[in-house]
This record gives structure tokens, C-alpha cells and sequence, in this order.
């Protein structure tokens, strides 16, 4: 079933004190081992949102061409501690294997799985009640019956003010 929760723990970019939910500290992206290039060393953190900063990119609330010369006011220079996450659900195509992913952190984890469901159809996959799901590319097979139907229009964002996103 391509729509699934991940048995295996998720990491993201944190520091010690960080008060932010990993709902919040979510949002700067989800690395599957916490000693990847970007959870380890020191990062640049956003004051305004807390979200670490990519090249002059902040992940968590896409404010884009921060830089050093901001520092001290939108910007901190703190120790990466990675923090594990539990219980992240994912979506992978049923034919071709492709993983959702989003261009800014590479991957769409979310905390349940209608998030999970309501995130492919937002990107344009067919997906079933029972978890399947096909992307852009590969269409279901024939006599699947009717995918989830798309968000209505004045539904929350993806990652707006629901619970389980």
C-alpha cells in the first residue's frame, strides 16, 4: 500500500531549548538519518519562523535570500541537534515506485494519513480509499474505481491549521 506510515523514525533540524512543536519544527523538512549533511555541525535558524536556512533559503516559511549580513536580526547561528520524529506517513506511486516529493525539502511527510492523501491529490496523484495511488505520470489501472475526489477550493492548505497535517 503506497500510502503508509513509516516504520522507521524521521529526523529533523532542531537545537537544544527549541520550544517548537514537531509540528512547527516539521516544517524545515524530515531527513531520514540524523547524520546527514544537514542535521549535523552548526545551521543558520530564522528567528522570525525557527526553520533552518538552505542557502539563503528558509525552509520552513520559504522566505527566500536571507544571508549572513542579516544576522543578527532574522537570522542565528545555533548547534544542530537532530530530533526524532515517530509515525510520519508517506506516498509512493503504485506503478513506478516514485516517492512524493515537493521542491523545496525534497520529500511530503505528514501525520496522518487523510494528510498523506489530501498532499498526492494536491500534487495531481489518483488516490484510492485504500491507499493506492498512482502519480501524474502512470494512470490506475482499468476498473479501479473512483479515486478520492481533489480538496475543495476553502479546505486548508496541506500544512495549515488541521491537526493531523
Amino acid at each position: 500500500m503506497p500510502v503508509k506510515q513509516l516504520t522507521e523514525k524521521c529526523w529533523l533540524a532542531s537545537w537544544d531549548g527549541d520550544t517548537r512543536t514537531d509540528r512547527e519544527a516539521g516544517y524545515s523538512g524530515h531527513w531520514d538519518r540524523p547524520d546527514c549533511e544537514s542535521l549535523t555541525g552548526r545551521g543558520w535558524f530564522h528567528l522570525n519562523c525557527g526553520g533552518l536556512v538552505v542557502s539563503g533559503y528558509c525552509l520552513a516559511c520559504e522566505t527566500a535570500h536571507l544571508g549572513v549580513f542579516d544576522e543578527p536580526r532574522t537570522l542565528t547561528l545555533r548547534a544542530i541537534v537532530p530530533r526524532p520524529l515517530v509515525g510520519c506517513w508517506e506516498v509512493t506511486c503504485d506503478t513506478c515506485t516514485l516517492e512524493l516529493e515537493d521542491d523545496d525539502t525534497g520529500c511530503v511527510h505528514v501525520g496522518s494519513f487523510d494528510a498523506a492523501v489530501r498532499a498526492a491529490v494536491a500534487y495531481g496523484w489518483s488516490v484510492f480509499a485504500d491507499g493506492r495511488a498512482y502519480c501524474e505520470g502512470d494512470a490506475p489501472p482499468p476498473g479501479s474505481g473512483q479515486p478520492i475526489a481533489p480538496p475543495i477550493a476553502d479546505q486548508p492548505a496541506l500544512f495549515g491549521e488541521t491537526a493531523d497535517a
